[in-house]
């Protein structure tokens, strides 16, 4: 099986970045073509309709499918999926795509990987709506918590009524980052696994 039976991982060696992005202008070099995280899934046709990468529930105009990204938005280099195809459709000023639903990545022994059934155990968390961006979480979509994926193939709503999850660093964004990864590790386990 292609990748050893086992979904792409998020994060490289050297360098992290936020893991709801599903592509990065400054990757297009590399054998993924930009696509980092489940954005490989649909470059490799895994995915073949794009658009479940957004919640249907979502209101942030930053992170929408099928629409540019509004200028006033970090001088539009972010934004969601383009009306056409990467990267030929996304504007010259964008420099990622993102969707609506954060990826997980595992560190073991230094090197960073995604949840997968030949190592974890079928309760890991390994997709849910972007929490680790207040920007952009539970505000702009379920408001009461969050779709959930596990490694299994099942799916859960996890409930998050005080805002804990989207809290958890003080209301800022905790989404990319070295220290970042280990904040989104440790609400991984605490909130988002066993369910």
């Amino acid at each position: 099986m292609e990748n050893k039976g086992k979904p792409p991982r998020c994060t490289r060696d050297v360098g992290t970045f936020g893991t709801y992005a599903i592509w990065l202008r400054s990757r297009m070099n590399d054998k993924q073509e930009g696509f980092v995280c489940h954005g490989v899934l649909a470059n490799r046709g895994y995915i073949e309709n794009p658009k479940m990468f957004y919640c249907p529930s979502n209101t942030n105009e930053t992170l929408k499918y099928g629409m540019q990204s509004p200028s006033w938005f970090s001088g539009g280099r972010g934004g969601g999926w383009p009306k056409g195809d990467i990267p030929d459709d996304v504007p010259e000023g964008q420099s990622w795509v993102q969707s609506t639903y954060q990826y997980r990545s595992l560190r073991d022994d230094n090197t960073w990987r995604a949840p997968s059934l030949n190592y974890d155990n079928e309760s890991y968390a390994v997709m849910a709506d972007v929490f680790a961006d207040p920007r952009r979480g539970v505000d702009f979509h379920h408001r009461e918590g969050y779709n959930t994926v596990y490694v299994d193939g099942h799916a859960a709503f996890v409930m998050d009524h005080n805002f804990e999850i989207r809290d958890y660093n003080g209301g800022v964004t905790y989404h990319s980052g070295a220290s970042n990864h280990i904040l989104q590790d440790e609400v991984w386990r605490k909130y988002f696994d066993n369910h």
